[in-house]
Order: C-alpha cells, then sequence, then structure tokens
C-alpha cells in the first residue's frame, strides 16, 4: 500500500511564481544538512545538489548539503540517526512515512514557533489553516510543504481500454458520495472488462488505502485507529475504523473480486511486475489505477508517467481535512546545531523559486530543459530522484511540460473550495498512548495488506487481527482521542 501512495505522490507535479532574494545568516557560514526523500538509491544527484548548494550559499550563507535516501529506507535510516545522536538539520516528515505525530511524540523534531519569528516570509508564505493543522500540544514542529491538500479520491483506467472494449462507463464520470456505490459501480467495470477479454482485472492501490473514500478521516494517520466520520449532527464521535462497516465491506468485495475472477489473485507482489510486461510489450493490461486524491494536471503526470493515455473517473467530492495537509511536511532535527540555519534554509524552499526548482528538479541543461516560460521537460538520463512535493511549496515550481498553464491556479481553488473538515486545528497529543501507538502499528503493519488483497478468506484472519488491536491497546487510543476531541469541542 505505500509503495501505491507512494507513486501517486510522484505525479503531484509542481510549477509556480516568482522567487525572492534572501538576507544571509548573519556570522560565519554554518553547515545544514537535509536528509532528502528520494524514489531511488541510484540516482547520481552530484552535480545537482551542488548547484542548490551554492545558491543556498549566495542567498543565505549557509554550507547546505543535500543527501539523497530511498523512500524504502528513510523512516528506518532517520529514527536510527536520532536514537544515535547523528547530528543533521532537515528532515521530512508525514501521516504516512517517517510519521509526524510519532516524531515528534520521540522528541525527535524541535518546536519550531520561536524560530518562525526570524523567518517572517515562511509564516506569511504558507495559510494559518495550514500551520493550525500541524500544530501538536500548541506548538509548531514542521513547515508544511503546500501542494494539492484537499482529497478526492478516484480511479485511473488507461482510456485504450474503454476504447477498444466498448465499455459502458456511463456511471463512472460521477462525483461519489456513497461508498457503497462507488465500489459497485468500480466491480462493474471489472465485470465488464471479464465479459469482454477472459481476464481479471489489476487493481493498483488498496482497497483501504485513502478512508477518504469512506467519509472518514484518521486522526493519527498512518492507517492508526482512530477515526472520525462525517455526518450532519455536529457530533464527532471517535471509532476504530477497522471495526466499522465501511471496513468489513471494502475486505468483503476485496474478496468477492477475486473470487469471482474480476481481480488479480495476488496484488501484494506481481501486480506491478506483470503490468508492466504488458506496457514494455507496447499493450495496455486490464487495469485500474486507484489514486489517492484527484488534482489538476493528473492526467498528463500519468500519461507522463506511464506513457499510456489514462481516463480518471469514479471520482469523490474533494474534502480538506487534516490528512490532506499532513500529508508532507519537513522538520528540524534535535540533533541539529543549527536550527535557525536549517529553518532559513527551508524559509528558502518555499518562498525562492530558483532554490526551490533547483532542489526539485535539478540543474537546467543536465536533468531538465525549459520548454517554455514556466514549463520544463525532465531529461531522463541522468535521472533526478527527489520528489519535489517534499522540497517546499510546489506552486513555486515550474509545470512539467504537459501540463496545462493554469494547473497551480486550479489546484490553489480546489484546496479553497473543498468541504473542509470540522476536525482542522485539532492536533492530537499522542503522550499518553504513544507506546500504544506503536503498538497497534506493528499490528497494522503485519494484517492489513493481506486483509486488503482479497487474496484470502478473511473472516478468521480479521478476527484474530481485532483482538490484537484490542491486545496493543487499541480501544484506550479510541478512548483517549475521544476525549481530547470533547474537550476542544468544548473549548471552541
Amino acid at each position: 500500500m505505500k509503495k501505491f501512495i507512494v507513486l501517486f505522490l510522484v505525479l503531484t507535479l509542481c510549477a509556480g511564481v516568482g522567487g525572492c532574494k534572501k538576507k544571509a545568516v548573519n556570522g560565519d557560514s554554518v553547515h545544514v544538512k537535509w536528509y532528502l526523500f528520494t524514489s531511488s538509491a541510484d540516482s547520481d544527484n552530484t552535480e545537482a545538489f551542488a548547484n542548490a548548494a551554492k545558491i543556498a550559499k549566495d542567498k543565505l550563507n549557509v554550507d547546505l548539503e543535500l543527501v539523497g535516501m530511498n523512500s524504502s529506507s528513510y523512516e528506518s535510516k532517520i529514527q536510527v540517526f536520532t536514537a544515535s545522536n547523528e547530528e543533521f538539520d532537515i528532515m521530512y516528515a508525514s501521516n504516512w512515512m517517517n510519521d509526524y505525530y510519532q516524531n515528534v511524540s520521540r522528541g525527535a523534531l524541535i518546536p519550531l514557533d520561536d524560530l518562525l519569528k526570524d523567518t517572517p516570509e515562511l509564516k506569511k508564505a504558507i495559510p494559518d489553516y495550514w500551520w493550525d493543522a500541524v500544530k501538536i500540544n500548541g506548538k509548531i514542529y514542521g513547515v508544511p510543504n503546500q501542494q494539492i491538500a484537499c482529497k478526492a479520491p478516484c480511479y485511473a483506467i488507461p482510456t485504450q481500454n474503454i476504447k477498444s472494449m466498448g465499455l459502458d462507463m456511463s456511471k463512472a464520470d460521477t462525483e461519489y458520495t456513497d461508498y457503497k456505490e462507488l465500489l459497485n459501480s468500480v466491480g462493474d467495470y471489472a465485470k465488464q472488462v471479464k465479459e469482454k477479454t477472459g481476464r481479471y482485472t489489476f487493481f493498483e492501490g488498496g482497497m483501504w488505502s485513502e478512508v477518504t473514500m469512506y467519509g472518514m478521516e484518521e486522526l493519527l494517520g498512518s492507517g492508526l485507529p482512530g477515526a472520525v466520520r462525517y455526518n450532519k449532527d455536529g457530533k464527532i464521535e471517535v471509532i476504530n475504523q477497522y471495526e466499522s462497516e465501511e471496513y468489513l465491506y471494502a475486505l468483503e468485495k476485496s474478496r468477492q473480486w477475486v473470487l469471482d475472477g474480476l481481480k488479480q489473485p495476488n496484488d501484494i507482489d506481481s501486480s506491478e511486475k506483470r503490468i508492466d510486461e504488458y506496457l514494455g510489450e507496447g499493450k495496455v493490461a486490464p487495469w485500474i489505477n486507484k489514486r489517492p486524491t484527484y488534482k489538476p494536471g493528473l492526467e498528463s503526470g500519468l500519461k507522463t508517467y506511464y506513457d499510456v493515455d489514462m481516463s480518471v473517473l469514479f471520482k469523490t467530492k474533494p474534502i480538506l481535512s487534516s490528512s490532506g495537509l499532513l500529508a508532507t511536511i519537513n522538520g528540524v532535527s534535535v540533533t541539529s546545531k543549527h536550527p535557525e540555519a536549517a529553518l532559513k534554509v527551508l524559509e528558502l524552499a518555499n518562498t525562492d523559486r530558483d532554490f526551490f526548482n533547483a532542489v526539485a528538479y535539478g540543474k537546467e541543461g543536465v536533468q531538465y530543459e525549459k520548454v517554455g516560460e514556466n514549463h520544463i521537460k525532465k531529461i531522463a538520463n541522468p535521472a533526478y530522484n527527489v520528489y519535489s512535493w517534499a522540497v517546499g511549496n510546489v506552486f513555486n515550481g515550474y509545470l512539467v511540460e504537459g501540463d496545462a498553464d493554469d494547473t497551480w491556479e486550479k489546484t490553489k481553488e480546489m484546496n479553497e473550495g473543498a468541504k473542509r473538515s470540522p476536525l482542522i486545528g485539532f492536533n492530537v497529543d499522542p503522550t499518553k498512548i504513544k507506546s500504544k501507538i506503536a503498538n497497534c502499528k506493528s499490528v497494522i503493519d503485519e494484517y492489513s495488506d493481506i486483509l486488503d488483497s482479497g487474496t484470502v478468506d478473511y473472516k478468521p484472519i480479521y478476527e484474530k487481527f481485532i483482538a490484537k488491536l484490542k491486545a496493543a491497546g487499541c480501544d484506550d487510543i479510541i478512548k483517549e482521542l475521544q476525549s481530547q476531541v470533547d474537550k476542544w469541542q468544548s473549548a471552541k
């Protein structure tokens, strides 16, 4: 599931507005080390990193060391570094990778409130509701990276499949509000594929990978227990989403699709390889790709990545929640010797166009070439593996060839126009439950993928899963979260 989510996020493409000159850090130059979140470990980014470091040196008088770290090992390595008190300055965190809440609870990130007084451009560049979302116990521990923040889960289907198979897609181009209707329509697509081709559909992306689709919001992120349903009565009830009718319905559908031959029998370790084989042969697999959210430019991003025209369908209405606002954050490590300079670097990443693009896309003529004033074309070799959305404000970034000129304007409009969660501004204090959170995470990591896959009879496994969650303390987590939500609501 993490792999899918990472893929989606690769396709969050960046462009934007102009940069500005920064005041240099006072005194002698200091060293700042930034562990960047990257897609792979095999790219040589030396020249690009040196170019970005030169910009930081010129504008901040900072000796910036950029170090790319593969997504598959990022979280575990960062935890080792902070536990061993290794000196570094900037880390990536989120609610799905290198968990922001857990990093705060274990003291790995420093509070930034006082430091932000010396970075006024940074504070001003990010909307207040975004800053509210990253507060824990009233303090800011991270700088949120502006991007698509609202969630509107959807599915992408190769356009060629729709045309060549003569599929009835009349129920597909709809903004769904009912998860049962949505899943039934997706199942109908797979059934038509089976009838037309005799083959099952490759389902890429988990059934439970984005709970917004089910009208829920997770309070702790990373699939941890503790969610609320969006309802109309104003009461905010915290539930264990894994004991909900929504979760059981998703498991039931996934299993039934496999039994009916509509879905590949194993979507844990083989589906991507088999899809790639199709694409390598110049063919398009019977395939549906779940996306965590729709956003302007998604179609062109998918086309760039897969080299196949994709139609984005089965959308849900966009919702802005803390989940989307916490999807990508940079924070300052507790091991930093120069936190002031580190935050100045993050200010640059969020306000200066030249620096953002240098870190996000590499060096012009080496990693990309300009194909217009605001558009670039990536150069495949040498590859560049930095995720632009993990650097800073993507609205300061270039647009990638194929993106519409107004991509960023429409993205901002989508964020501002989305239905807002009643919990924006509420922040969990994990202090009392941090050990139980860690215990539950281990249980979820053990069971969630196999249950989600539909490849086994989920009922006996599900019973063991719930029993282990309860033994790990999930009921205490729910009780504590409900208490915190109630106090927050009563104080409003």
